[in-house]
């Protein structure tokens, strides 16, 4: 059992007052220009999203973590910060949509504001001051108003038009609300990160991230007073102890192999999750669909998560070594764990948004249709036969996001969930199984309850030994 007492953490939430403010762009650069100055910078992001932790991961070197209070307890997600911040000097902590944007409008569950005050956390409140001059004091005076138990206290103001525009809406802000200007940040597109139909792209595919985030990190460091956020950071309170064991890890040869798909195509995944099932003794080895001919050597489990395979589908057509490798090792009874892109993965073919269709690995008997309706929504769904990761009855929180429909499924096909909340894969069903394969539309984080991992883990270990 490792115990330790009376964590620092200094911290600070960049909020924004919508979406779209550029909440990403500016957490991004106040990580990258706090990294430059020689400090060890802990990025995570509020919800469920895998995108924008990608580039607090590339800005900072260390990888960021997800903050959900509907994927996890509140109690999971204080002292998930609180271990991950071991080691860090200070926590730039993104978060979602608006402020106050959370599961309904009667709740705040899993909005940037509970986030804040479960950590106890000062706010940077991001403004779009393009179209408004001293309407930008209202906004802070509402915001502040709404939630007094909330410490809003800084304001950046992006997309200035001039200084005289800048010093109009921190004039009202200040005289006001009494709330400082922490930074105010010229229009400029050199420095927006491009977007696609889920967001941004990925750092995965973007080799010039380091030098886009050096640019946004000068831009970051020349208007916004990065000393100032320090301090603001600095005044969050001390937090309690935190307690955690870790496994005894068996020697690798005792340890069971789970192949982790990881590249352009695939990469959407919880760090905490895949940790989670290290200390629990998997040996984690992680492998490219795109790129590589084979499963891993001595490969007992095969975990596919989420990603962009549409995007990559003509490659991922092209690569008959591993269609064909998963393939056999699904009919093999393998078990296998696929979660939205690797659901998508696995039918017979993804058509894409202009109707070229490419065949996939075929195990499951649909087709992938990319479509434009977005279905994005955080789920609850009723276990309804054992599978790989959860009990009969018990039910599972989750995520589900894509652009995407499966079509022509068997009647008789097999599911694993009944949606309570959420679309699954078809008529409120989810989870579709076959042989030893689990494949859902829904993301899981599996640090939300040790079970699902150990029974990942005891699934692995009894297909090692066969």
């Amino acid at each position: 059992m490792w115990r330790i007492s009376n964590i620092r953490a200094p911290r600070v939430v960049v909020a924004g007052i919508e979406s779209g403010v550029g909440k990403t762009t500016i957490a991004a650069g106040l990580m990258a220009a706090l990294r430059r100055r020689g400090l060890n910078v802990q990025g995570f992001k509020v919800g469920p999203d895998f995108i924008d932790p990608s580039y607090h991961t590339a800005a900072t070197g260390r990888p960021s973590r997800n903050l959900d209070t509907w994927l996890l307890s509140k109690s999971k997600v204080v002292s998930l910060f609180k271990r991950v911040m071991l080691g860090a000097d200070v926590a730039i902590i993104e978060g979602v949509m608006g402020l106050f944007d959370g599961i309904s409008g009667r709740s705040q569950t899993a909005s940037t504001a509970e986030i804040a005050r479960l950590l106890k956390a000062p706010i940077l409140l991001v403004i779009d001051a393009s179209r408004m001059a001293g309407s930008a004091a209202a906004i802070v005076k509402g915001a502040k108003a709404l939630d007094k138990g909330l410490r809003i206290e800084g304001v950046i103001l992006n997309k200035i038009a001039g200084e005289a525009h800048a010093k109009m809406c921190g004039d009202a802000i200040e005289r006001f609300t009494k709330t400082r200007i922490v930074g105010a940040i010229p229009y400029n597109p050199d420095i927006a990160l491009p977007e696609r139909h889920l967001g941004l792209i990925p750092t995965h595919e973007r080799g010039e991230i380091q030098e886009k985030l050096e640019a946004i990190s000068r831009f970051v460091k020349k208007h916004i007073d990065l000393d100032t956020v320090l301090e603001i950071a600095g005044k969050a309170p001390r937090l309690s102890s935190v307690s955690f064991e870790r496994e005894k890890i068996a020697d690798d040869e005792e340890r069971p192999c789970i192949a982790v798909a990881y590249d352009e195509a695939f990469n959407f995944y919880y760090w905490d999750a895949l940790m989670l099932l290290e200390e629990l003794g998997a040996r984690l080895v992680f492998f490219s669909p795109l790129h590589d001919n084979t499963l891993p050597e001595g490969a007992a489990f095969i975990y596919i998560g989420g990603g962009f395979p549409e995007n990559f589908a003509k490659q991922l057509s092209e690569n008959w070594g591993m269609i064909n490798a998963l393939k056999k090792a699904v009919e093999d009874e393998m078990p296998t764990y696929c979660e939205c892109g690797g659901l998508m993965y696995l039918t017979r073919m993804i058509i894409d948004f202009d109707d070229n269709k490419y065949r996939m690995v075929g195990v499951l008997d649909a087709e992938t249709r990319m479509t434009r309706q977005l279905t994005l929504n955080y789920t609850l769904a009723n276990t309804i036969r054992d599978n790989l990761v959860s009990e009969i009855d018990e039910k599972i929180k989750g995520h589900e996001f894509h652009f995407s429909a499966i079509e022509n499924i068997p009647k008789d096909a097999r599911f694993a969930y009944k949606m309570i909340r959420g679309k699954g894969i078809v008529n409120g069903m989810d989870g579709w199984i076959l042989h030893k394969t689990q494949a859902q539309y829904t993301h899981l984080h599996l640090a939300a309850n040790r079970k699902r991992a150990e029974k990942i883990l005891a699934a692995a270990k009894k297909s090692a030994r066969r």
